[in-house]
């Protein structure tokens, strides 16, 4: 009987404990229904690396194009929908957005690191691993390879093609020299100059550059001349053109 009467009591004493559990939680959640936004607090990690943006841009990129947000109801903030307008961005690596009990909006936002500048008849780019182009009036990023000519701004795969060339590049110091340009032809192929080097380097399409880039290394370790040009477009042969000749 008094087996009985203790687990009685135990079962008493749960279902108690849960009913007080769901009552405290059904009352934060009303507490919180009714939390305004008080306030946005952002933060752009890679600040101290890339420049694209700072917070300031950020609260006024969401207060034109999302909306208001201040003083209301945490809840109907739309915060995917915030997320969605901020990595829709073409400076925008990734971006986290959410609420706190305390009525504070926060938005943790990462930018993308530039591979390649191009300075064109609009201004200057820089342009990312993955082909995306960023507007900056600001020059802050001046070690990276230079891109010339015309960019194909139109063709997404030339583009991403692009950036993972001049990613390639940029990542290996035996071709840096820190003033490399880039030249992009009208009919996508390019050619490579390294600061130091007398000698253009024909690539062809950059879909094909990063496999070619081991040619200029046989070609300074093995041929290097007095060249005006060094064509690496063909398998198997690397096709040096003197100065003066046809």
């Amino acid at each position: 009987m008094k087996n009985l009467a203790s687990t009685i009591l135990s079962s008493v004493l749960a279902a108690l404990s849960l009913a007080a559990l769901v009552l405290a939680f059904i009352g934060e959640q009303e507490r919180r229904s009714t939390v305004r936004c008080k306030g946005i607090d952002v933060q752009v990690c890679d600040s101290a690396v890339n420049r694209f943006v700072d917070a300031d841009k950020i609260r006024s990129t969401i207060d034109r194009e999302y909306g208001g947000y201040r003083n209301i109801p945490l809840y109907e903030i739309r915060l995917s929908d915030m997320e969605s307008l901020l990595r829709s961005k073409t400076f925008t690596k990734d971006a986290q957005c959410w609420v706190t009990g305390d009525g504070m909006l926060h938005v943790k936002l990462s930018q993308i690191t530039p591979v390649a500048r191009y300075e064109g008849p609009r201004g200057l780019l820089y342009i990312s691993r993955d082909g995306r182009c960023i507007s900056t009036g600001d020059d802050w990023k001046k070690d990276l390879v230079c891109v010339t000519g015309t960019l194909r701004q139109d063709d997404a795969a030339w583009m991403t093609a692009l950036g993972g060339s001049v990613a390639a590049i940029q990542a290996d110091p035996g071709l840096r020299s820190g003033t490399d340009t880039l030249l992009c032809r009208r009919n996508g192929e390019c050619e490579l100059r390294i600061g130091g080097l007398a000698e253009s380097f024909i690539m062809g399409s950059p879909r094909h550059l990063p496999e070619r880039l081991g040619k200029i290394r046989t070609y300074r370790t093995k041929i290097h001349g007095s060249y005006s040009s060094v064509d690496l477009r063909y398998k198997g042969m690397i096709i040096c053109k003197k100065y003066g000749s046809e």
